[in-house]
């Protein structure tokens, strides 16, 4: 082998270097390494899966969201349509009283009218027969007896237009 150029000690030596260098890179390099990159793979191929479930529950969640929104919008509108029922029937009732108080209002004053009319119509009947009764004692004063006077009086006072009482 010297004529060829190799020498043997030194080859057994970078053989026996190699190898132990080829130990040491596999228990403390190789092995480790692995081991990392080993458990990167894990922990991404675990985070692809959380991402996946997590879409999944997403897309569980907004579809929920969705009937829970389309249900709220169908309550919402029952509740306004009562309500609106509700709004109409009082406001109904409402302006019922309120035609009925205005016809009580409209009837008391037609009644406090009709009291003051006949009450004016007393005076003013009492004061047509005492201005006739005056007029009559004054015309008749120089030309006839107390006791005639008083008879013609009660005679024109009789034939006077009679005014209807209530």
């Amino acid at each position: 082998m010297e004529k060829l150029g190799i020498n043997g000690g030194l080859l057994l030596a970078q053989t026996i270097n190699f190898v132990i260098v080829l130990v040491v890179y596999l228990r403390y390099v190789h092995k480790p390494f692995l081991k990392k990159i080993k458990a990167e793979h894990e922990k991404h191929t675990q985070l692809e899966r959380l991402v996946r479930e997590a879409k999944e529950q997403e897309a569980v969640l907004l579809q929920k969201q969705e009937a829970m929104q389309q249900e709220t919008e169908q309550k919402l509108k029952k509740e306004y349509a009562a309500m609106k029922k509700e709004v109409d029937v009082a406001k109904r009732s409402i302006l019922k009283e309120a035609h009925e108080e205005a016809d009580r209002i409209r009837e008391h004053n037609m009644e406090m009218i009709e009291q003051e009319k006949n009450k004016m119509l007393t005076e003013v009947r009492g004061d047509v027969v005492r201005i006739a009764s005056l007029v009559l004692e004054k015309a008749l004063q120089g030309m006839v007896r107390r006791e005639l006077q008083e008879k013609v009086t009660k005679e024109v006072i009789a034939q006077l237009p009679k005014v209807e009482q209530p």
